[in-house]
């Protein structure tokens, strides 16, 4: 399947890319898509996040916070 992307469009999921592996993550996700899309820099996503005063960083820590940290799996106690 040939995908045709506008340039910012393959910026966007080359950085989101990026984002996924610094974070040691094995898939590409909305989340890592959402960050993509703000750290290109000129869609109207990013400026739409912008003007609500949400930065990568603000991201990062949601996707940390609420992500299984670094790629591990947490595992609860099934004793029952």
């Amino acid at each position: 399947m040939d995908l045709k992307y506008t340039q910012r469009a393959k910026k966007a999921l080359q950085l989101a890319e990026k984002i996924s592996k610094s974070l040691y993550h094995n898939y590409i996700g909305t989340e890592h898509i959402l960050i993509g899309l703000l750290n290109e820099g000129q869609g109207v996503a990013a400026s739409s996040l912008l003007a609500c005063d949400i930065s990568s960083n603000k991201l990062l820590e949601l996707i940390e916070e609420l992500i299984a940290p670094r790629g591990g799996v947490i595992i609860e106690n099934c004793d029952g």
